[in-house]
């Protein structure tokens, strides 16, 4: 794989030479990607692309984490668009009826009344709420990650991004007190800020009063990333409680369970993505931490209208390899910690609307990174703010089975060689189910 030195080289090589070439010319998009070491793959809407930053190194778990973001880049060239006159509360783009709004997934979520099907064109109203703090961990710089939260906003009628509801601090060293606001920015990755730009435009588009803290770590290195996860959860706690949202991972390995007392904050929920490789990663396998996985969000053909959830093939899925059933899993999931706990929209033929203006602009992007900042910005609309993560997964283990809370996803497959069936109640592909608003939680 190559380094992120080399990514950060040519990504500033290509944006400096080719400024503009988002939805004027798909195959420079892929292009620029196989520059970096990406992978690209066929989608049922148009070409997958596993950026460089997402693609795992045969040596590599145990020291560094990944993001799990695929790009869809879709066979109909989008745009061009003006970024300069957006559409307020309408999509960028019309006829891309797979591709999410906040709005569209709002209604799948539960958190609007639905109407009109939840179709992205058609249906334009946002969720409202959100409260506390919702910290995001990443890595890398964002680059413009403020200016383009604004942008999203404003195409998408959502309220404005000021310096007091999205702060952003930077990590210099390997522990939390190297993380500061007036640090300068770390280095550039492309494939890490495409992470950092889903994370917290999935925030603010479910929970859209929160206040997110983003903080970004100097590298993917586990001790760095750690670092930014134990500042992040100071933060939230010291806002008087939230959740903190975990998009990256790596393949378990069998001391990853040192690194669990770092997911235990009083006042803070953590929530990780498990993977976009079948088998789930950590620290989602972590006991401490709610594990995301994902979801194809299923529309007819014919008129884009939503009519349910499946499981998402490629979303990590199954028993962890080394961690034991923490006590918040019944007994017939079996002796390993059961992966996922709950899943959301993931699949990038179903993806979500990001905006990224030093890549070009607008793209679908899809993986578990989409589900873990959606669903810890659902739990933050919600309002329960438990004490614990433990406590957060009590509970919601316990709605096991209602359905104003829960989607039980009963179809598809998940997991190695795709040995696992969606069924109806708890199992490997859907955990719990979908959110469908938390009711009364």
């Amino acid at each position: 794989m190559k380094s992120s030195h080399f990514r950060i080289l040519t990504s500033i090589a290509f944006l400096t030479a080719t400024p503009a070439f988002a939805q004027m010319d798909p195959q420079a998009i892929i292009a620029r990607h196989v520059a970096e070491g990406a992978h690209v793959s066929r989608g049922s809407m148009g070409t997958i692309i596993t950026p460089a930053s997402s693609v795992r190194g045969p040596v590599d778990d145990g020291s560094r984490m990944y993001t799990n973001t695929k790009i869809l880049v879709p066979d109909v060239p989008m745009g061009p668009h003006n970024a300069n006159a957006p559409n307020t509360n309408a999509p960028p783009f019309s006829g891309y009826y797979y591709a999410n709004t906040p709005s569209s997934l709002a209604c799948v979520y539960g958190l609007v009344a639905v109407a009109q099907g939840c179709h992205p064109d058609l249906f334009h109203t946002n969720a409202t709420g959100g409260s506390r703090a919702v910290g995001i961990v990443d890595a890398y710089n964002g680059m413009n990650v403020r200016a383009d939260l604004q942008h999203y906003a404003t195409q998408f009628g959502l309220p404005a991004i000021t310096a007091t509801n999205l702060v952003i601090y930077y990590c210099t060293g390997t522990t939390a007190a190297t993380c500061a606001t007036g640090n300068a920015p770390t280095a550039y990755d492309s494939g890490w800020e495409g992470e950092i730009s889903l994370d917290v435009q999935m925030v603010h588009a479910m929970a859209p009063s929160a206040k997110i803290f983003l903080v970004l770590a100097k590298d993917n290195q586990n001790a760095s990333l750690l670092a930014a996860s134990d500042k992040a959860a100071a933060l939230v706690a010291a806002a008087n409680g939230g959740e903190v949202s975990m998009s990256f991972g790596h393949h378990e390995i069998s001391g990853d369970s040192a690194s669990d007392p770092h997911y235990v904050k009083a006042k803070v929920v953590f929530f990780a993505s498990t993977g976009d490789d079948i088998i789930p990663g950590y620290p989602a396998a972590s006991p401490n931490v709610v594990a995301v996985g994902g979801t194809t969000v299923s529309r007819t053909p014919a008129n884009g209208k939503f009519f349910g959830e499946a499981s998402w093939t490629e979303a990590g899925a199954g028993p962890s390899a080394f961690i034991a059933r923490p006590s918040y899993q019944p007994a017939s999931v079996g002796a390993k910690r059961a992966l996922p706990d709950v899943a959301a929209v993931a699949n990038p033929d179903t993806g979500v609307w990001v905006y990224i203006s030093a890549q070009g602009g607008w793209f679908v992007f899809g993986g578990t990174s989409a589900a873990s900042p959606v669903m810890a910005a659902i739990v933050n609309n919600a309002g329960s703010f438990k004490g614990s993560t433990a406590a957060q997964q009590t509970l919601m283990y316990s709605a096991l089975g209602k359905a104003a809370d829960w989607y039980d996803v009963k179809q598809g497959t998940c997991g190695a060689q795709q040995g696992y069936w969606a069924k109806a109640g708890l199992d490997f592909c859907g955990g719990i189910g979908a959110p469908r608003g938390l009711a009364g939680k």
